[in-house]
């Protein structure tokens, strides 16, 4: 499908599986039916004696539906507190969490999957439904998102460990009523063997990390291998009353536990953390941890750490094997079909070989700021004067004399000439000497290039305090931006002189052309009305929300701000934080800088609904056009690229979007960025939903994309997010690390 005239840069793709032509695909299975005219009944539970004092009504509902569910057979949904939606008639009592609990029928109707309420009922009943399909006796699981293939992809030549399949299936409905299963893959590292298996009695025994086998003592812990015990199996324990054979009555294999009896082997003594304790070796495993597994086995470790990686190829193959294991769900009687399908979506690249959209210096034209800055330079830079801060120390020396030189030079070929010229030294020592000579740098200095020693030296060391959080802070403090550099990058740089084209120099020229007020480069037709997007991230620990930070950037990406605001211990994200932020971040700086705001698009990070209402409310009273938008960045179907002949990791800038739920799922990194093959394995993509607003979820993920693209501290490669999120992330540990003070507006942007 070609593009429609007058959409700029945008060309339409169609998803495709490996049978197809080549192309770009969603890796989402379609199911083989549509559901349709599914009739839902609506149960109240009736809790005899009410709910337990340590349970809330959602946990406890719940509980409820897991027990329903696997007493009836049937797939069950939640519908708010101590309600349960069912396709069939659940009539008698059970027992949940030690309360009598009856199903009360108080409602029933017919889903309509184009009505999102009732859609997301109908995606809650499918996905119980799922859990319910999937054998058992090829798969152990609990959760849909933590489905363990039984059968090793491989073990171990020693037999202590093996590497499984896991799986994270998770399904959604369309608008249509269609089913859309997602797959995601990994690996995951499991001990083969206990302890009896390894250690002889009386022989020393390593402080080995160890856990309780799950699979013949369910009963969580872990601890270290402290030695042998003085006792055995069935011998009393004078500090607990028993022996641990008596202990282990009715909570181990009954067979098991009488040979045990028998046999009455030695104990080991473990330290559980808080106490140390007896325990059967019989029971105990080795902890996967990244050290001890590499210590025990180092080939398994590098052949797990290696494969762990999933290409696009290998991803799809375990993913449609997974999918062709499945047998017809059997309460709806749908089948997933093991090809990609892109069902609802539709596919649109918005990377034009033929007509790139980043501008450089007197409208020359590229996509990969890495090559282009050297060949036409940024787009446009103020005159500013860059100084060098360094330690006094002589190994030291040739930095202080040649890197002024270098970046000089390296900004003039980017088209960003500037002054740079050494500044101040400071001695490694208190952290007073650094107060010292920060405030000493001259004053009119617009960047300071800081060169400090390796993180891990000085966390090393008693001999001096780290330079690096004193004098950054400080500068930024005084408004000075500060470009970092570890002293092996500094002298990687000197001793080899790279050219602008160099990942590393291209990128520490950029962050320091564009922390003096530099714009790299513009997107060409910027989609959309927005005169500015304000990325929003609400912080939580504990379950709580623990503050909002935000960052604006013009759709012109020539002026960034950011702030971040923190919330007592239990207090609650509120409107009034929300309209603070936009007062400060949107009205007073625009203003500042003479530029008009009608219509901001809000890109909120995360997808916590409550604060979905909240920040509507905050925003109700502002004469302005406002897009509300949800960005979620994990949990997203991976895209890949079917070449004819097999999978590659796909272009960047590549989206699939279903109009009808206004949603979308952006492949905003990947070629030519990345190598063939990632280290990392296929790309994560970006999903993209529209709450409200007047602009269209095509127009939204558009506008995602080539704000992504704005990546001006990195242009060796783009982000993944959309820097207003990306960069808001950035504004709360500034102020974490105290580099800025909350409730503070960072002018520019500093914290590239």
């Amino acid at each position: 499908m070609s593009s429609p005239d007058g959409e700029a840069g945008e060309q339409d793709i169609v998803g495709t599986a490996p049978t197809d032509s080549p192309g770009p695909a969603l890796f989402l299975f379609q199911a083989d039916k549509r559901l349709t005219d599914i009739t839902v009944t609506e149960y109240q539970l009736d809790v005899d004696g009410g709910l337990p004092q340590d349970n809330d009504p959602q946990s406890f509902t719940a509980a409820a539906k897991w027990e329903f569910g696997k007493h009836h057979a049937t797939p069950l949904a939640s519908n708010g507190p101590l309600k349960l939606l069912a396709t069939r008639s659940l009539q008698q009592t059970r027992e949940v969490k030690e309360r009598t609990v009856t199903p009360v029928e108080t409602d029933s109707w017919t889903l309509d999957p184009s009505n999102p309420v009732h859609r997301g009922q109908l995606q809650d009943l499918v996905q119980a439904d799922l859990r319910l399909a999937i054998p058992s006796a090829e798969y152990d699981f609990r959760f849909l998102n933590d489905i363990r293939k039984r059968e090793p992809a491989f073990v171990s030549d020693s037999g202590a460990f093996a590497a499984h399949l896991n799986y994270d299936a998770s399904v959604e409905v369309t608008a249509a009523g269609v089913p859309l299963l997602q797959v995601e893959l990994s690996h995951t590292q499991r001990p083969r063997q206990t302890l009896d298996e390894l250690v002889t009695p009386g022989d020393s025994v390593p402080r080995y990390r160890v856990q309780h086998d799950p699979s013949i003592y369910d009963e969580k812990a872990s601890g270290v291998v402290v030695g042998w015990a003085n006792c055995h199996y069935t011998d009393h324990v004078e500090d607990i009353g028993n022996s641990i054979a008596g202990l282990h009555e009715g909570t181990i294999d009954e067979t098991l536990g009488a040979r045990l009896r028998e046999e009455n082997p030695r104990l080991l003594e473990v330290d559980y953390g808080d106490w140390v304790g007896r325990q059967l070796p019989h029971v105990l495993t080795l902890t996967t941890s990244l050290d001890q597994v590499k210590d025990q086995d180092y080939d398994f470790h590098r052949r797990f750490t290696s494969e762990k990686a999933l290409q696009p190829g290998e991803r799809y193959r375990h993913a449609a094997s997974f999918v062709r294991s499945l047998p017809r769900l059997p309460t709806f009687e749908a089948a997933f079909v093991p090809k990609p399908d892109t069902h609802a979506y539709r596919g649109r690249s918005y990377r034009r070989r033929n007509r790139p959209r980043l501008v450089y210096a007197d409208g020359h034209r590229g996509s990969q700021p890495r090559e282009d800055l050297p060949e036409y330079g940024v787009y446009d830079a103020p005159e500013y004067r860059v100084r060098l801060v360094t330690p006094s120390t002589d190994s030291y020396d040739e930095i202080r004399t040649e890197l002024p030189r270098l970046i000089s030079q390296g900004l003039a070929a980017i088209g960003a000439p500037a002054g740079v010229t050494g500044g101040v030294t400071y001695d490694p020592g208190d952290t007073s000497n650094y107060t010292a000579a920060a405030s000493n740098l001259d004053e009119e200095t617009d960047v300071a290039v800081v060169v400090v020693p390796r993180a891990e030296e000085a966390a090393s060391t008693d001999l001096f305090d780290d330079p690096f959080p004193e004098l950054k802070r400080r500068l930024m403090r005084r408004g000075i931006p500060t470009q970092m550099l570890e002293k092996p990058t500094a002298e990687t740089l000197v001793g080899t002189n790279p050219p602008p084209t160099d990942h590393t120099f291209t990128n520490i020229l950029a962050g320091i052309a564009t922390k003096a007020g530099a714009t790299p480069w513009m997107v060409a037709d910027f989609p959309g009305e927005s005169d500015a997007f304000l990325g929003l991230d609400v912080s939580r620990k504990n379950g709580k929300n623990a503050g909002a930070s935000a960052s604006v950037v013009l759709p012109n990406g020539a002026l960034f701000a950011a702030e971040f605001t923190t919330f007592q211990d239990g207090e609650t994200f509120r409107a009034e934080d929300v309209s603070t932020i936009v007062r400060d971040l949107v009205f007073d700086f625009a203003a500042d800088h003479d530029h008009t705001i009608s219509h901001l698009t809000i890109l909120r990070d995360g997808k916590v609904y409550e604060d979905v209402e909240t920040i509507r409310e905050g925003l109700a009273d502002m004469d302005l056009a406002i897009d509300l938008v949800g960005v979620r960045k994990s949990g997203q179907p991976r895209v890949g690229h079917w070449t004819g002949d097999g999978w590659r990791i796909a272009d960047k800038g590549v989206a699939f979007i279903d109009e009808d739920r206004d949603r979308s799922v952006l492949h905003s990194w990947g070629m030519p960025d990345c190598g063939e093959e990632l280290a990392t394995g296929s790309p994560q993509t970006v999903g993209i939903r529209k709450h409200s607003g007047p602009t269209d979820i095509v127009t939204l993920t558009e506008q995602a994309y080539w704000l992504s693209e704005m990546h001006y501290g990195s242009p060796a490669r783009s982000t993944r997010l959309p820097v207003p999120i990306a960069y808001a992330d950035k504004a709360a540990e500034y102020v974490r690390e105290g580099y800025a003070d909350k409730n503070n507006i960072i002018d520019g942007p500093a914290y590239l």
